[in-house]
């Protein structure tokens, strides 16, 4: 027993495997030692991907003659050799990606470079990224103040001596928590409808990057969901609470959802979008503000990391 032959050093001894091993100890070392040609090389590259949307090499499952070569082979060669010299810290590899120049660009195009290399591939700007399903519902709990900070553990509940949910507890077969994503369950055979809409990895296969597709129903799905609804409601109830001038309100609810104050124009719109809705409300103020929050989490400034 041993090893793939094609990417064996035939001079090395522990390239074997001792009869009467399960072979996974020396596995770990083959994989995990400095001179390994790929290891190193493709978590670097798996992380670059989840910091810009495409890694060095663009097929992240296929370092093989059938994938991509990298745009920049110096940079991962030299991103790898220091992830190895940092004894396989991702926290430092983070943190050295983070605080480089080229992690810290606008996302604003230029038409000159745009001629010249209009996919980015240069990486002569941030590429514009849709936010993932679960931040994107993380962020709506944020806004709406009612995201549940609490960090580890679980919100199900387990039948004594059973591996099974306890499907009694309406929150957990609804998915129905305020606590990040992260803590939220996958449920193989029955996905949150959010979180399948919005392109989260299938569970039930292997997905070295996800999809990111633009349909219908993902415009239906934030107009009428309950959830986003439920959001909306929040994030009024967050503007009203804070004055009763109409044009701080807005000011307020621009700042909550999109870090910045409205334009004039912004503003004259929601002022008249206001007056609007409140008629068809019957004077509601709340209603008029709850589809105004509800349109502000439609936004691609909102859904857009930029």
């Amino acid at each position: 027993r041993g090893f793939p032959v094609v990417l064996l050093d035939p001079d090395r001894s522990d390239a074997k495997i001792a009869a009467g091993t399960s072979g996974r100890l020396e596995l770990a070392r083959w994989l995990t030692r400095p001179e390994h040609p790929l290891t190193a090389r493709v978590l670097v590259n798996r992380v670059w991907g989840w910091h810009f949307g495409e890694g060095l090499v663009r097929t992240p499952d296929n370092f093989g003659q059938l994938g991509e070569e990298p745009s920049h082979p110096r940079l991962l060669d030299h991103l790898a050799a220091t992830f190895l010299r940092d004894g396989w810290s991702l926290k430092r590899l983070h943190r050295r990606i983070m605080l480089s120049s080229v992690y810290r660009q606008a996302s604003t195009s230029r038409e000159s470079a745009m001629v010249v290399d209009a996919d980015n591939r240069l990486l002569w700007r941030m590429s514009r990224r849709r936010l993932e399903a679960e931040p994107f519902r993380d962020a709506m709990l944020a806004v709406a103040g009612g995201l549940d900070s609490q960090m580890f553990g679980t919100f199900q509940k387990w039948k004594p001596k059973q591996f099974s949910v306890d499907d009694s507890n309406s929150e957990i077969a609804n998915f129905k928590t305020r606590r990040r994503s992260l803590y939220m369950p996958v449920v193989r055979t029955t996905l949150q409808e959010m979180m399948e809409l919005f392109d989260v990895g299938d569970p039930n296969s292997i997905n070295s990057r996800r999809t990111n597709t633009t349909v219908p129903h993902q415009a239906l799905f934030l107009l009428n969901n309950e959830f986003v609804q439920q959001r909306a409601r929040g994030l009024a109830g967050r503007v009203l609470a804070h004055s009763g001038d109409e044009g701080l309100q807005i000011e307020r609810a621009w700042w909550l959802v999109l870090s910045r104050p409205p334009t004039s124009v912004e503003r004259s719109r929601a002022v008249e979008f206001l007056a609007g809705a409140r008629k068809t409300a019957g004077g509601n103020s709340r209603r008029a503000w709850t589809s105004l929050a509800g349109a502000l989490f439609s936004l691609n400034e909102f859904l857009f990391v930029d």
